[in-house]
């Protein structure tokens, strides 16, 4: 589940959520509903460095780009990648990544992989 699992998008939320309710009291302008923009402003306030506020938005606009994708298999509102070779294949694909699932391979699962365990 790419929203809700370990690493995931809710996580990167969370974060992003909990640093400015917890510092918003003191620097008001920091206040936002934007996680990607609650980034930018936590790294100019300097309450979060800028190479974490940097992976991070980049985590989160992947994950959301290949949430945007399995949403778009099924059209429905799913979060969770799917197990058949070809529809990982599509995704992976469509993110400019390889997968060949004949040699075991798939440069989407070693990316979120990274993605997920950086978040986490």
């Amino acid at each position: 589940d790419v929203k809700l699992s370990r690493g995931g998008i809710r996580e990167i939320e969370f974060i992003v959520q909990l640093m400015l309710v917890v510092r918003g009291g003191q620097f008001p302008e920091i206040r936002t509903r934007s996680t990607l923009r609650g980034l930018q402003r936590l790294t100019a306030r300097g309450l979060m460095s800028a190479e974490t506020a940097a992976r991070l938005a980049e985590a989160y606009v992947f994950l959301r780009r290949v949430e945007h994708r399995i949403q778009y298999l099924d059209d429905q509102q799913t979060h969770l990648l799917p197990s058949g070779d070809g529809d990982l294949a599509w995704i992976a694909n469509s993110l400019g990544l390889a997968c060949d699932p004949a040699r075991e391979t798939c440069a989407l699962l070693d990316r979120l992989g990274e993605v997920r365990e950086f978040v986490a």
